[in-house]
């Protein structure tokens, strides 16, 4: 690592702020989570979320939040070697977990504390027990100036955009059964991103959609409508969506009525429902 002490660190990271357009603390969290990539590869977990989309994209639409990854092993009995691990390794950086809870869906929720010189920045690692043969291995494009190349292993792109269409009809179905708003713009935007601007397989992702309702059984199959996704939710979202435009800081302010209406348009050639 090319910084002989935290100002030196600091001072690059703010440049890199600038220069991208982002907030200071999403450099901070660009450049601890791949320096937490380096040190957890010995894992072979598979990526997925935010991290596999950007590698498929390799641009940058949205700040990483998180860092989200898949092992087909008890997540509690994988997470306490991650630990153990990272408290073994000698590196500038040092890696503490602060809080871990498991969900109701066997998901390690972490989050860890990254030191450096007098820095400290709090980055999350989510990590789920499942199996995902739709992987492929990349290297992972730079985001800073200084970024070095690190190989893993992510969804291919067709199971990012089924997963992020399995998120929304799921979460539509249910906001409509119970009368609730839906609020999942990241996930509405991230998908737009993804069928806007890539070739992909329809009939991979209708499969790979289908395996999603098969396997997680949240609501029946025959229920997701995406008829739900009109111009009232527009008109109704247009508001809340612009704010969440700025505090996940889009690459564009791209209006919702248009990001509705591609990805209506897609989500119909593979559920062929309208």
């Amino acid at each position: 690592m090319d910084f002989a002490n935290g100002n030196k660190l600091k001072g690059y990271l703010h440049k890199e702020a600038k220069r991208l357009g982002i907030s200071s603390n999403s450099t901070y969290t660009i450049f601890f989570s791949r320096q937490f990539l380096k040190q957890i590869q010995q894992h072979k977990f598979t990526f997925i979320g935010g991290l596999s989309q950007f590698i498929h994209q390799k641009k940058l639409y949205r700040p990483l939040t998180d860092i989200d990854a898949i092992t087909p092993n008890e997540t509690v009995d994988v997470a306490y070697q991650v630990e153990k691990n990272l408290n073994q390794i000698e590196s500038p950086i040092k890696f503490q977990m602060k809080e871990k809870f498991i969900t109701t869906r066997n998901t390690a929720c972490i989050k860890v504390l990254c030191h450096f010189d007098y820095i400290q920045h709090m980055i999350r690692f989510d990590l789920a027990q499942e199996i995902n043969p739709h992987t492929i291995e990349s290297i992972l494009p730079p985001i800073l100036k200084k970024d070095e190349p690190i190989s893993i292993r992510h969804l291919n792109l067709e199971q990012n955009i089924a997963n992020k269409m399995y998120v929304l009809l799921t979460e539509l179905t249910k906001h409509h059964v119970n009368a609730k708003d839906l609020r999942r713009f990241k996930d509405l935007y991230d998908l737009y991103q993804l069928i806007t601007h890539h070739e992909y397989d329809t009939a991979k992702v209708e499969n790979y959609l289908n395996e999603n309702f098969h396997k997680y059984q949240e609501i029946d199959k025959d229920l997701a409508d995406i008829a739900y996704l009109d111009d009232a939710y527009v008109e109704k979202n247009r508001e809340p969506f612009q704010k969440k435009q700025q505090q996940l800081q889009f690459s564009d302010q791209t209006d919702l009525s248009e990001i509705v209406d591609a990805t209506k348009e897609h989500m119909e050639k593979v559920t062929k429902k309208k």
